[in-house]
């Protein structure tokens, strides 16, 4: 019941990696593309009030940080954050939380190699096409050889890739600290913060203004996105020389020193912003997506030529450092999220949810099979999101639906099922902290849109059926027809709800309650049917993991509604700040259900050797 398969393999990783090493990996993808294009992005949603989306989403970021730094000081694993659901809660909210997860995951490398792409085409316009938006074939094709480096340097060793991320992290603060100094010291504008009807604008922010446009910033200008990267010294915990002490450190100071460099990098871009230079209205804010995006740190900087002509030769020469920084931080955050990736698919082969094959290791301690599986699924991802906003939007909300489960809830549940559980992190005042960190990742996700929550309802749902026929099958014996049946019959019904909801909406755009309660009835009948058809061709092991996870698929459901009524939703009937109130009150009664649910798992005892 709900064991920890992946014992022997994570004996031969190799630990490599000393704190600064998990610190600057968790620093490499925090800092990393979010920083040439998140400024942008955020001011356009919120004008001057960036800078308070960047400041929330670190506090509430932190939250979660904090409950899953203690259950990786007592459980560090690599692939830890797929991982600690299975020992909470077993196979059920485990796969779930780990599908949601592995399809963030394998989006963050291709973003990384989309990010490098477009910062070359500033010198190479050949690889980038500015009215569609997108890369060129050849923009393509060098995208893909940043992929196949990635997944290279991953080959030669954890060793290499934490002494390499290390040097670039460094390189890269260096670049970022500078730029920002050079911007704030060569041309700034204080009137811009107030541009727009005030610093909390009320108009020039498209879709939202005042303090929704703040809100919706955080999951959806790449904010949230930024800071969810301090996972990363988690995902490595197993290669680290000291994980339970090293750990923590690295993921809090992470999302500290980012939160630090992403204020100051905001204030710098808002404040070098010359409207007329750059052919914008003063105020319109939203205007900026099209005026700078091919390479926003980029093009804003060249546009202060025209500002201080005396300084065209240094903004000239800075331009190019810019440019190498860039793609040298997108090299090393590549390198960091391409590992973070594997490490996942690791983790849900130790859980048991893919073949033992991805466990297998290399001659330089790497998992070799999962590292050429993500190369191949971080390759698709290429084609059907093409920007790279459309990655972040759709990853960020994937990646927090995982900490809704593996952060507070996760934390608080082995509290109360495993209290023996050596913590060398250990929180005080969890009884509040962990409900508060779980509010925290579900207003991440409810805050992102009806268009991405329904999204990815239906893709989490959807690998039901590899759940019911594999790891119920496999693990938990399990029928294979009626079981994996079961399954692929709620994935085709809750699909067909989908495309139902998605036409009737006109592509989630437009309101039509019929349709939304369509799709929510099929839904629920049909994952709640596959769940009960399981339930009864399977032993007590398997049922007891069902009764575990019956809060999960109810709490994507729920959220999945709400966010249509709300001011994210095309209903928009809850106004704002009602709509996040009930989102918080919702969450929390889940939180609860959830952590009631939990059980002592064969995993825990493993952990503590009694298995």
């Amino acid at each position: 019941m709900a064991e920890d398969l992946g014992l022997k393999a994570d004996g031969e990783l190799r630990r490599a990696l000393d704190r600064r090493h998990l610190l600057f990996i968790s620093m490499g993808e925090a800092i990393g593309a979010s920083w040439l294009f998140a400024p942008l992005y955020a001011a356009s949603y919120a004008g001057g009030a960036a800078l308070l989306a960047w400041l929330i989403a670190g506090a509430l970021v932190l939250l979660i940080a904090f409950t899953n730094a203690e259950v990786a000081s007592a459980i560090p694993k690599s692939g830890g954050l797929v991982r600690y659901p299975h020992y909470a809660f077993g196979g059920f909210v485990g796969f779930i939380t780990a599908w949601a997860y592995l399809l963030s995951k394998v989006a963050v490398p291709s973003a990384g190699a989309l990010t490098a792409t477009r910062y070359l085409s500033f010198f190479f316009p050949q690889l980038y096409n500015a009215t569609t938006g997108k890369l060129t074939p050849l923009g393509y094709l060098v995208a893909y050889l940043f992929l196949a480096l990635f997944v290279y340097i991953n080959y030669v060793g954890v060793a290499v890739v934490g002494e390499t991320v290390y040097w670039i992290g460094w390189l890269k603060l260096a670049v970022l600290t500078l730029t920002a100094a050079a911007m704030i010291a060569l041309a700034f504008v204080p009137s811009n913060f107030t541009a727009g009807g005030g610093f909390v604008p009320t108009g020039g922010t498209a879709p939202y203004t005042g303090w929704a446009a703040v809100f919706y910033a955080i999951p959806s200008a790449g904010v949230a996105f930024a800071y969810l990267g301090f996972r990363q010294a988690i995902e490595y915990g197993g290669e680290g020389k000291d994980p339970s002490r090293d750990v923590p450190f690295a993921v809090i100071m992470a999302i500290l020193i980012a939160m630090s460099m992403y204020v100051l990098l905001q204030v710098a871009f808002i404040g070098a912003i010359h409207w007329n230079v750059i052919g914008v209205n003063e105020g319109a804010w939203s205007a900026l997506r099209k005026s700078i995006s091919k390479a926003p740190l980029l093009q804003l900087f060249e546009s202060l030529k025209y500002v201080v002509p005396g300084m065209v030769a240094f903004i000239t020469t800075w331009l190019a450092v810019i440019m190498v920084g860039a793609v040298l931080s997108q090299a090393g955050a590549g390198f960091v999220s391409t590992g973070g990736a594997v490490r996942a698919l690791y983790g849900m082969a130790a859980n048991g949810y893919l073949p033992g094959r991805f466990l297998e290791l290399s001659d330089t301690r790497v998992p070799k099979w999962s590292l050429l599986m993500m190369f191949l699924v971080g390759a698709l991802y290429l084609l059907p999101f093409p920007t790279w906003q459309s990655i972040v939007a759709f990853s960020t909300a994937a990646r927090v639906l995982s900490y809704v489960v593996v952060g507070g809830v996760t934390a608080h549940a082995l509290r109360r099922v495993a209290p023996d559980l050596n913590r060398p992190f250990r929180l005080s005042a969890m009884s509040v902290l962990a409900p508060a960190a779980t509010a925290a990742a579900s207003l991440i996700v409810y805050w992102s849109g009806f268009r991405v929550v329904s999204e990815l309802s239906i893709v989490v749902l959807a690998g039901l059926p590899i759940y019911f026929g594999y790891y119920a099958h496999r693990r938990l014996k399990a029928g294979l027809g009626p079981s994996f049946l079961a399954g692929l019959g709620e994935a085709a019904a809750a699909s067909l709800a989908f495309a139902y909801l998605y036409a009737a909406t006109g592509g989630l755009g437009r309101p039509d309650d019929a349709a939304l309660w369509a799709y929510v009835a099929v839904t629920a009948a049909t994952a709640y049917g596959s769940v009960a058809i399981a339930y009864g061709l399977g032993a007590e092991p398997l049922r007891t993991e069902l009764r575990a996870g019956l809060w999960l698929p109810a709490y994507v459901i729920v959220i999945t509604a709400l966010s249509y009524y709300g001011v994210f939703g095309p209903r928009g009937l809850i106004p704002f700040p009602w709509d996040t109130v009930i989102a918080v009150v919702v969450t929390l009664a889940f939180h609860y259900w959830a952590v009631l649910s939990a059980f002592r798992t064969k995993a825990i005892d493993q952990a503590l050797g009694r298995a």
